[in-house]
C-alpha cells in the first residue's frame, strides 16, 4: 500500500483549477494547457494505482492531437495497450475532481479497494490450469503458463510516459511523473512518440512473448484462455509459413524484453517496432512472389500536420524505400508556417 502521508505533501503542489471540472472521454481530458497540471498530476496518480493493482505496466500519452497549440491532454493506457474501458471513465473523473488533497487520498483508497475485489473476481472466474493429453498441449500449457506468470515477467511494474511536440509538454510532463511516483511508483520517460507508438511499448513491455510470431490474433485480448490463440497461430503458422519471405535480417524475431533493461525498453522498443514495419511491408508487397520488392517509384505523400508524427516518422524513411515504398513527408512542422518536404533516401 502507498504511503497516504506522501501522496498528501506531494498533492499541495497541484491544486485543483477552480470553475475546471475536466471529463475523460475517447479522447481523454483535453483542455488549454495551463489549466491542466493539476489534472495531470492526478491522472499520473490515478496511472500509477492501476499498475499496482493489474501488476502490469501502464501508459500515459500526453497529446491533444489535432487541437490547437496552446491545448494540450492526456489518454490513459491499459497494460494491453488498450485505452481505458469506459466503465473507468466516471473514476478516473471524479478523482481528477476531487475538491482538495484530502479527498484525493480517501479516493484513492477506496479506488485500490474496488480496483482489487474487482481485480481478484476477474481471476477466479478463470481457470489457470490447462490440461495436457499430449506433447503438444503440454507445450501449450508451459506457453500459457508464461503469459499468466505476471508476476514472474514485472515484479515492480512502472507507468511508460509518452509526449509530443507541444510547448507545454514538458510541464505537464512533470506533473504526471511527480503523481506516478507520489504513490510509489516510477514513471519511465519514453520521450517523443505517437500514441500508437505509446500504446504498442505498453503493449510489448508486458506482453513480449506474443510479439516474437509474425502473426497475432487481435481478439486475443478478449480470450478468457490464452491457449485458444496460441493454437490458431500454430494452425495458421502451419499452413502457410512457406509462402511468408522471411523477414529482413536486420530485423531480429524476438522482441525486447522490459525486464532485462527497463531504462533502455523505450528505445530498443521503437527500434525493433520500427524494423517490424518495413519488414512487415516487404512481406507484404513480396506474398504469392518469389521476386524482390518493387523499385520505388512515385512517393507516398504524408500530411504530418506539423506535428510529432514527423519526427516519428522520419525513422522508416530509409527502411521502406529499401523495401520499395518512398514516402514523402509535408507539413513538418521544421519551417515556420511553411510546407516541408521530407523524402526517403536512395
Amino acid at each position: 500500500m502507498f504511503d497516504s502521508s506522501i501522496l498528501l505533501k506531494s498533492a499541495k503542489a497541484y491544486p485543483k483549477m477552480e470553475n475546471f471540472t475536466p471529463s475523460y472521454g475517447t479522447a481523454g481530458f483535453r483542455a488549454e494547457a495551463s489549466l491542466l497540471p493539476c489534472t495531470m498530476y492526478r491522472c499520473g496518480v490515478f496511472a500509477a494505482i492501476r499498475s499496482i493493482v493489474k501488476k502490469k505496466n501502464t501508459g500515459i500519452m500526453i497529446t491533444a492531437s489535432h487541437n490547437p497549440i496552446a491545448d494540450n491532454g492526456v489518454k490513459l493506457i491499459e497494460p494491453t495497450g488498450e485505452n481505458l474501458p469506459q466503465d473507468l471513465e466516471p473514476i478516473v473523473t471524479k478523482l481528477v475532481n476531487s475538491h482538495d488533497e484530502y479527498e484525493l487520498v480517501n479516493m484513492v483508497n477506496a479506488i485500490i479497494m474496488s480496483m482489487s475485489v474487482a481485480d481478484q473476481q476477474v481471476h477466479s472466474n478463470h481457470n489457470p490450469s490447462i490440461q495436457a493429453s499430449n506433447d503438444d498441449e503440454k507445450s501449450l500449457s508451459a506457453e500459457c503458463s508464461i503469459l499468466r506468470a505476471s508476476n514472474d515477467i514485472i515484479t515492480t511494474p512502472v507507468v511508460l510516459l509518452g509526449h509530443d511536440t507541444r510547448p507545454s509538454a514538458q510541464m505537464l510532463v512533470a506533473a504526471a511523473r511527480a503523481g506516478i511516483e507520489a504513490v510509489g511508483v516510477t514513471a519511465i520517460q519514453c520521450g517523443h512518440v505517437t500514441t500508437p507508438q505509446l500504446h504498442f511499448l505498453v503493449s510489448l513491455s508486458n506482453f513480449p512473448e506474443l510479439y516474437d510470431h509474425d502473426r497475432m490474433d487481435p481478439d486475443f485480448f478478449d480470450n478468457e484462455d490464452p491457449s485458444i490463440h496460441l493454437k490458431k497461430r500454430r494452425i495458421e503458422s502451419s499452413v502457410d509459413a512457406s509462402a511468408i519471405p522471411t523477414p529482413l535480417p536486420s530485423v531480429s524475431p524476438k522482441a525486447p524484453r522490459f525486464a532485462e533493461r527497463p531504462a533502455e525498453f523505450p528505445s530498443q522498443g521503437l527500434n525493433w517496432y520500427y524494423g517490424r514495419v518495413a519488414s512487415a511491408y516487404r512481406r507484404l508487397v513480396a506474398v504469392g512472389s518469389s521476386s524482390s520488392p518493387p523499385s520505388p517509384s512515385f512517393p507516398l505523400f504524408v500530411d504530418c500536420a506539423n506535428g510529432v508524427g514527423a519526427r516519428m516518422l522520419k525513422p522508416l524513411l530509409a527502411p521502406m524505400e529499401s523495401a520499395g515504398l518512398t514516402l514523402s513527408l509535408r507539413n513538418t512542422g521544421d519551417e515556420d508556417g511553411g510546407e516541408k518536404e521530407e523524402r526517403g533516401k536512395k
